[in-house]
This record gives C-alpha cells, sequence and structure tokens, in this order.
C-alpha cells in the first residue's frame, strides 16, 4: 500500500540504515516513483519523509536553522512538482511535536494522506500515567494535524516484570501485559479502518480538545470521538488527569444507550453499566486519574 525510502532518514540505526541530506532524500524519492512507475506499481504510494520528530521536515539542523526535508515551514520544496508528485503521502514519528504550527501550515498548503507511523513514548512514571498520556498523544495525533493512520511502535521487550512505558508487552517465556495494551486493544478493535476522526468541545477549561496555548512540544487532547462511516457508532475517547471528577454531557450521540470501559489505578477498560441516551446525549462520569472508551451505536 506504501513505502518509504528509509526509516528515519537523519539517523544512523545499527541495522542497515543510511543517513540522507536532503538533497540526496528528495533525489532518490523522485528516482524511486519513477521506478515504480515504470514497473507497473504507480498504485503503491511512496511516503515520508518519516523522520523521528516533526521538525525533520521543517529542519535538518535547528541550531543554524538549515532547511530539512520538506524544505522548511510550509514544506516549500513541495513546490517542485516532481518532488510533490513523488511524495504520496506524509508520514512522520512523533517523538518530538515543536514544530506543529510549520508543519500544520505545510500539510495545509499540501493536502496529502497522512501517517503517524510510529510512538511509544509516554510521558509519566507508572503505568497509569503512561497509559493515560498515550491516549491523550495519540488523540492530539489525530486532532491537532490532520493524521489518518496511528502505529505503536516497540511491541515487546524482554522483561522479568511489567514492561516500562515504552513497550505493550514483557516477559520471557510468558507475556505480560501492560495497561497500554489492554486500552489500545480495546480502542482499535472498536474502532476500525475508515472510522472518521470527529473533534470535540467543551467548556471545562482543564480539558484539551485542540493544540490552543499548550507547549507545542508536548501537546495532549483529552476529547475525541471516532465515528463509524454509516454514523450508526460513535466511540468517544475521553480521560481525566486532574484530581477532580467530571460529569460530560456528551451529545451527538446515536442509539438509546452507552456502554463504556473505563481505565484507572485497579481497571483496565472494565466494562460499566449502561448509560441511556436522550435526545442524542448522555451523561458520562470522568473519575479522577480516569481513561473512559464511552461506544454509544
Amino acid at each position: 500500500m506504501a513505502v518509504s525510502i528509509q526509516n528515519e532518514p537523519g539517523h544512523v540505526a545499527a541495522y542497515s540504515s543510511a543517513d540522507y541530506s536532503v538533497a540526496q532524500w528528495q533525489r532518490v524519492i523522485i528516482a524511486a516513483r519513477a521506478s515504480f512507475n515504470a514497473n507497473g506499481l504507480s498504485a503503491v504510494t511512496l511516503f515520508g519523509p518519516e523522520t523521528g520528530t516533526f521538525a525533520g521536515a521543517i529542519w535538518s539542523d535547528p541550531y543554524t536553522q538549515t532547511t530539512g526535508y520538506l524544505g522548511g515551514g510550509g514544506f516549500p520544496a513541495l513546490a517542485s512538482s516532481s518532488l510533490n508528485k513523488a511524495v504520496g503521502a506524509y508520514a512522520f514519528h512523533a517523538y518530538g511535536e515543536c514544530e506543529l504550527v510549520r508543519v500544520g501550515a505545510g500539510m495545509k498548503a499540501y493536502p496529502k494522506d497522512a501517517w503517524m507511523t510510529e510512538f511509544s513514548a509516554p510521558q509519566g512514571t507508572t503505568e497509569l500515567e503512561w497509559t493515560l498520556d498515550t491516549y491523550r498523544a495519540l488523540a492530539a495525533h489525530f486532532v491537532v494535524l490532520p493524521f489518518n493512520y496511528w502505529a505503536w511502535w516497540l511491541g515487546w521487550a524482554s522483561s522479568s516484570t511489567a514492561p516500562d512505558g515504552g513497550a505493550l508487552l514483557g516477559g520471557n517465556t510468558s507475556p505480560i501485559y501492560s495497561k497500554r495494551y489492554w486500552a489500545l486493544k480495546q480502542l482499535w478493535t472498536t474502532v476500525r479502518p475508515g472510522w472518521y476522526v470527529t473533534p470535540m468541545t467543551t467548556t471545562d477549561p482543564n480539558l484539551q480538545v485542540g493544540a490552543g496555548n499548550q507547549d507545542p512540544c508536548t501537546a495532549r487532547v483529552d476529547l475525541v470521538a471516532f465515528t463509524s462511516p454509516d454514523h450508526a457508532t460513535v466511540a468517544v475517547l475521553m480521560t481525566n488527569t486532574t484530581a477532580s471528577q467530571k460529569v460530560l454531557a456528551i451529545s451527538g450521540l446515536p442509539g438509546t444507550s452507552v456502554v463504556a470501559y473505563r481505565t484507572d489505578a485497579g481497571d483496565d477498560m472494565a466494562q460499566q453499566g449502561a448509560v441511556p441516551i436522550k435526545s442524542g446525549t448522555a451523561n458520562i462520569v470522568l473519575p479522577p486519574n480516569t481513561a473512559i472508551l464511552a461506544v454509544a451505536h
């Protein structure tokens, strides 16, 4: 479906890899596009630059402000027709988000499909903090920038205890499941390919629904919904990292009741009692330090 010519092209890894200069990466992806087309693979997208941070598209060296793989803020390198055609979709890793504004301007100036192809660095020091931040980071990657796909990176790491924040599974001969594993499993077995990202609004100043005035290097979103193609099912993802319980009136829901799944210090996506929907609205209780996936259909 899609191919990247180099994972993190500005980083030389222990495995077979190369450090691409900006000019070299641009030249190779243009040549690869022509080669794919000549060999009957015109339907296969080439995406990139798949840098470890958003900033790699803007700067190859931010200290000297040397332009990056897509030419700087607003992606001026894509004014080249050959490069614009070669880059069939955007792809980034989300380990540094400080160039949200300039990357967003480029994605708006040159609209393309967009993939967030790697993330596994949630903030925090505990299993619950890592899990809530995974949901908040995921929501931000969908809402703040127009990504359509999202992938966790490190699935398993050898360990004798619970895995750290960067891995979903630990263990050696038997798997040790993290809270993030159960949180992502519940989300992605509910929300399926083809669903729509639905941004939300709120009057609660402590819940983030967009970049707002957040530090762009660590922007997070607490509320996001996903809607099935036929609009018959809506899944609302909510996180509360404050010390106060909140009751959220969620509107625009189909059906007659909501089934909510809760993650907190003691539970991993535990199913809660049904909540009635009246005139498209359900009142969802969101306790402190909790994530809830509320599903209505």
